[in-house]
């Protein structure tokens, strides 16, 4: 495990840091795989912090299909630092990606980090 060490303080393991430490279960939000018209959408629901980012990285490492659909039009209340890791995760991808229900300000953030955002966002507008 990798560590990380600040002074004389003891070593924190990194997952420590990174809120990932266990495999307690997410909680708030729901990570669901669709398929929809031979197109497979990666359905987000309720609370998209850190941690569902985390997972929905995990999630789309292990996703064989090269062409997705991440849909959060059920997501209700998203944290910037979900939006932000999300976003770090999705850099370099060599998938197509076609997002679904961001807000303006999510789709902000994601430009910030360098995704071409107007190339994968498919304008459909999220629920309130």
């Amino acid at each position: 495990m990798q560590r990380v060490e600040d002074g004389d303080a003891s070593p924190v393991p990194v997952a420590v840091l990174l809120g990932r430490e266990g495999s307690e279960p997410m909680t708030g939000c729901s990570i669901q795989r669709e398929t929809e018209g031979g197109l497979t959408v990666i359905r987000v629901a309720g609370v998209f912090d850190r941690a569902s980012a985390f997972e929905l990285r995990d999630r789309l490492e292990r996703e064989p299909a090269s062409d997705l659909v991440l849909d959060f039009s059920l997501v209700r209340e998203f944290a910037d630092l979900g939006v932000a890791t999300l976003a770090h995760g999705l850099a370099g991808a060599d998938r197509r990606l076609h997002l679904r229900g961001l807000r303006q300000h999510q789709l902000r953030i994601f430009r910030y980090f360098g995704l071409d955002v107007d190339a994968l966002h498919d304008g459909r507008r999220a629920r309130h």
